[in-house]
């Protein structure tokens, strides 16, 4: 009984030493707690803020505070330095400079490797200056630029911090539909010109990007530039020359590329070219087609010229058409006439209403008929013919206005505006005509002087009120 009280109290000995030698890091520890307190609700912009501290828990023989402010500004936040905080417990004082609210970071660490990290409530920052958003200006000195040729971009930026700004920018090119992009640049003023000599590309285009001093950042690209490939221009020369004049073709590459060149012609008999480019007539008349071959570059072109007899007629051009109203959607037929020049000849007829063209087509026929679509608006129209002769001369010839009027209902005669033509309308246009004036504004009557001008012979008088009484009398075969 003895031994084994013995053996029992030995055990508990040696538990006791065993226990004894357990690190503290084994022993229970409270988890590291970190409070923040601030010395004002809000603060203004320069005015100092103090944060008060505490960290307990973990292992507190030692601590590795770290901590630092961030201030947030345009819904960005703006990282500050970090820094060690010497003490568990203490002030931090800080002065915010640009932001709209501050706050501060705290992280710990003990010396067991527990750790802890806490941010403070943001306090707003009053006095703060409103930062305008960052915009960013391109304009192009060019709406089309030659390949090989330089276009220049003006940019601008403006907003932001002003400061300083990271302004980094690269040209594009576009071919075949895949963006070829550039080398990336670094702008060093807000402002300035960014010259460019596209190579390669069928469009060309300037990216932009800007970054300020507060970590704001836009972009932007300029639209995109029409990019001419490489092409053989020549002088102005005419379309036609007479027997035993002579013309002088100079062509040059469009982006300025040195080439030199050489010529042919499709029939010697009309027309011969000499290695200089000179063209001389060689007896015969007609159309003949000077190639143009430019030896290094391998691009050709061709100019076609007519030569025509020294005594040919002058080439004229008669038209004929409607001259009063049409209604809507009926056929308008125009008939044209050429003489002089060399014959066969080729006719474009258009229709124009109110000025614009609404259709048109070539044909080698002497008349045109439009109807349909081109022709279901009232308005004014004209018919125009631009006639051109186996030489090339070109002569065109308009009708006289006339007026279309909708749905069978005329709107021709329509004076008083009311849509409908009756005999108010021819009361209406009596009174103006005889100077009356309007028993309720005391002022003349005021009429529709387009629809008043019913043979639209360009004046509003006695014979426009007659063939409207006509009309209204019934008669027919006036105004088809």
């Amino acid at each position: 009984m003895k031994k084994a009280a013995l053996k029992i109290i030995s055990l508990m000995i040696t538990i006791s030493i065993v226990l004894s030698l357990i690190p503290a890091a084994y022993a229970a520890v409270d988890p590291i707690v970190i409070t923040i307190t601030m010395n004002k609700e809000e603060v203004n912009i320069n005015e100092e803020i103090v944060a008060t501290y505490s960290v307990t828990g973990g292992n507190n023989s030692k601590y590795r505070i770290i901590y630092s402010w961030e201030e947030k500004s345009a819904g960005s936040i703006i990282y500050g330095d970090h820094f060690l905080a010497e003490t568990s417990s203490g002030s931090l004082p800080y002065a915010p400079t640009k932001g709209e609210e501050v706050r501060l970071y705290m992280s710990v660490e003990d010396s067991d490797g527990r750790s802890a990290s806490k941010f403070s409530e943001w306090i707003p920052v009053s006095g703060t200056q409103k930062v305008d958003p960052i915009k960013i200006s391109v304009t192009l000195n060019k709406e089309e630029v030659n390949i090989n040729e330089e276009i220049v971009a003006t940019y601008s930026v403006t907003g932001g911090n002003n400061s300083k700004y990271r302004i980094i920018y690269s040209w594009e090119e576009k071919s075949a539909g895949s963006i070829i992009y550039g080398d990336h640049f670094l702008a060093e003023t807000s402002s300035g010109n960014l010259p460019y000599t596209p190579t390669k590309g069928e469009e060309v285009r300037l990216y932009i990007s800007v970054e300020d001093a507060d970590g704001r950042s836009a972009s932007k690209f300029s639209d995109w530039i029409p990019v001419n490939p490489q092409e053989i221009i020549l002088n102005d020369l005419p379309s036609f020359i007479k027997t035993g004049e002579t013309l002088q073709i100079t062509p040059s590459i469009n982006d300025g590329t040195k080439d030199s060149f050489t010529y042919s012609s499709s029939d010697n008999s009309i027309l011969t070219v000499d290695e200089n480019g000179k063209v001389t007539t060689a007896g015969g008349t007609g159309k003949a087609v000077i190639t143009i071959k430019a030896s290094k570059t391998g691009l050709t072109k061709n100019v076609t010229i007519a030569v025509i007899p020294v005594d040919l007629p002058e080439l004229n051009v008669t038209l004929e058409g409607p001259t009063y109203y049409i209604s809507m959607q009926r056929a308008i037929l125009f008939t044209a006439a050429a003489t002089g020049g060399i014959a066969p000849y080729k006719y474009t007829f258009k229709l124009l209403r109110d000025g614009n063209e609404v259709s048109s087509f070539e044909t080698e026929e002497t008349s045109a008929s439009f109807s349909g679509y081109g022709i279901n608006n009232p308005g004014i129209y004209t018919g125009v013919v631009i006639v051109e002769d186996a030489a090339g001369q070109t002569k065109s010839e308009k009708t006289s206005s006339f007026l279309e009027i909708g749905n069978g209902s005329s709107v021709l005669g329509d004076v008083n505006y009311d849509g409908i033509v009756d005999g108010r309308d021819s009361i209406r246009l009596m009174k103006y005509l005889s100077g009356e004036n309007d028993e309720t504004t005391g002022k003349p009557y005021e009429i529709n002087k387009v629809r008043a001008d019913y043979n639209q012979d360009g004046k509003i008088d006695e014979l426009d009120l007659l063939r409207l009484m006509r009309r209204l009398g019934g008669e027919t075969g006036l105004f088809d």
